[in-house]
């Protein structure tokens, strides 16, 4: 079975019980849990997703005219109907109708909800067949793809990834997954049976621009971390006694997404982020220039002490890569809504979050720097968190946070990266 996206979780829905006469999957930008994956990564409803997606299949049995016009034409839509209040009306502001889908995934927005089970497909995995993985940097699927690779691996199956430069829509992608397939079945199905044609993990290091071949995933290297101290600054020093850096998040004016892994390929990918690094409600700390080239390759995750003016927000994390320009490039994002019931406050109100960030390859060239933001949103990429608690679906209130983050001694907040000398790191061969 060869295919992406919905096509690749059409693979997933048969691969734990598949027929005798399967023999091997190529699985490209697609994840065996759909809810975790896409719809609510981080416990934040993923809107632009949604809406996106919705719009694409209402008109994807049309002519060829009209689905290149409309699919040209998503990004407007999308953007006008993603600030519509309650939320459970975007669907008929967009589609001209009411979706059940997306009337059922605001529904069912709790974790644990069993109405996902149905579609959870990899609770079993080994009995699926040889897969082989094609992903991308800025796909919105790669956490719940590389989670997919590392279980099945750890489950004893057969498996390889490939992950390059692409959003979920990029040609390039196309293109790697016609090649990849007919690789993959050769070896596991024709003349080439049996023969290990490449390496296990092949990814595109962005900056150095290269194709690295590893025998892992993550490859081998070093956790180094990167500090957040006063004055926006980054470094590998642990931080001095300073003060929380706050910042106030309106949702009437929520922070815009900028970039990053979407649906929708006007808006996705490698953005310029001076625009979102000006506003009020995002605070940037920004390494030394580098004296040498620093190579990150695995997953991210970044170590917040924050403290929130409400129980109901979100705090959304992006690394960036700053040339000798002063543009800013994303890297890799994480978000994480917080609830009563989800987070631990000590004494002082502050809580320690640990986000997960989306896995990446990225070379930091040597001039260049290291800055990660650190905000509350990133709409309509994410919808908006409404401060209140209110239901999803239905809520019309919205609240302003006024949000501290701390960075001394005793608070460290910092991003740990997964650091990779690629002259003397673990190459398959």
């Amino acid at each position: 079975m060869w295919g992406a996206s919905y096509l690749g979780m059409t693979q997933w829905a048969i691969a734990e019980d598949a027929p005798e006469f399967v023999k091997a999957l190529n699985l490209q930008v697609t994840a065996s849990k759909f809810r975790d994956a896409i719809v609510y990564p981080g416990e934040s409803f993923a809107l632009e997703m949604a809406l996106c997606w919705l719009y694409q299949m209402k008109y994807q049995e049309s002519g060829l005219a009209t689905v290149v016009r409309k699919q040209l034409g998503a990004n407007r839509v999308v953007a006008r109907m993603a600030d519509k209040l309650p939320l459970g009306t975007c669907d008929t502001a967009t589609l001209g109708e009411v979706s059940p889908a997306f009337q059922d995934w605001l529904e069912h927005n709790v974790p644990g909800d069993p109405w996902w089970d149905v579609m959870d497909f990899g609770r079993r995995l080994e009995k699926v067949p040889p897969s082989s993985f094609v992903a991308g940097w800025y796909d919105l699927f790669l956490p719940g793809q590389v989670a997919d690779y590392e279980a099945l691996c750890r489950a004893g199956g057969s498996a390889r990834i490939t992950i390059g430069p692409w959003t979920h829509a990029s040609p390039g992608l196309f293109g790697e997954g016609v090649r990849d397939g007919l690789d993959w079945f050769n070896t596991q199905l024709g003349e080439w049976r049996g023969y290990e044609s490449r390496a296990p993990v092949r990814v595109y290091v962005m900056g150095s621009e290269t194709w690295q071949d590893f025998s892992l995933w993550p490859p081998s290297g070093e956790s180094q971390r990167w500090h957040l101290g006063r004055w926006g600054t980054l470094g590998t020093e642990p931080p001095d006694a300073s003060g929380p850096d706050r910042y106030h998040y309106n949702p009437h004016d929520p922070t815009p997404a900028v970039g990053g892994a979407g649906l929708n390929f006007a808006t996705a990918g490698r953005k310029d982020q001076r625009g979102r690094e000006h506003r009020h409600d995002v605070l940037n700390y920004t390494s030394p220039v580098l004296a040498d080239d620093l190579s990150v390759i695995g997953p991210l995750t970044a170590t917040l002490f924050v403290r929130s003016s409400l129980d109901y927000t979100d705090f959304f994390v992006r690394l960036c890569d700053v040339t000798q320009k002063g543009k800013s490039f994303n890297v890799s994002d994480g978000i994480i809504r917080l609830t009563p019931e989800s987070v631990q406050k000590d004494d002082d109100g502050v809580i320690r979050l640990d986000i997960s960030m989306w896995p990446t390859a990225n070379t930091f060239r040597a001039g260049h720097r290291i800055r990660l933001q650190v905000s509350s949103g990133a709409h309509p990429l994410y919808a908006r968190n409404a401060g209140t608690g209110e239901p999803l679906a239905t809520g019309t209130n919205l609240r302003p946070a006024d949000q501290e983050v701390f960075h001394d001694a005793t608070r460290p907040s910092c991003i740990t990266l997964p650091v990779v000398h690629l002259m003397a790191a673990e190459a398959f061969s």
